[in-house]
């Protein structure tokens, strides 16, 4: 029979690994992205007002500002996680609040 100290360590064994597995995937699947990201822009043009056209009109109307500033916070977004799939890969990345751009995209 356990210890109440090893079930203790097994739980937190057990939900550390848990959440570094999920991190480590979503961290992987948000570089993924990432690449997608970097081939769209190509695609388009390389603007941002690009971008934004092929993203949200059907015709030769141009996207609107607020079109243009929804591409530009999912640019910002995966940049961040970028960035942090980067930093967990141990390259140097600069210090920024890329939580805030995380969370305009919620």
């Amino acid at each position: 029979m356990a210890h109440t100290s090893e079930k203790r360590w097994n739980n937190i064994n057990n939900t550390v690994g848990d959440l570094s597995s999920s991190l480590i995937d979503y961290l992987n699947k948000s570089e993924e992205i990432y690449q997608q990201l970097l081939e769209l822009w190509s695609f388009a043009g390389g603007t941002d007002q690009a971008v934004a056209d092929l993203l949200f009109q059907d015709t030769d109307i141009p996207a609107t500002a607020e079109q243009v500033v929804m591409a530009q916070d999912a640019k910002a977004a995966v940049t961040s996680l970028h960035e942090l799939w980067q930093a967990a890969n141990n390259v140097a990345v600069g210090q920024e609040d890329r939580m805030d751009k995380l969370r305009r995209m919620t």
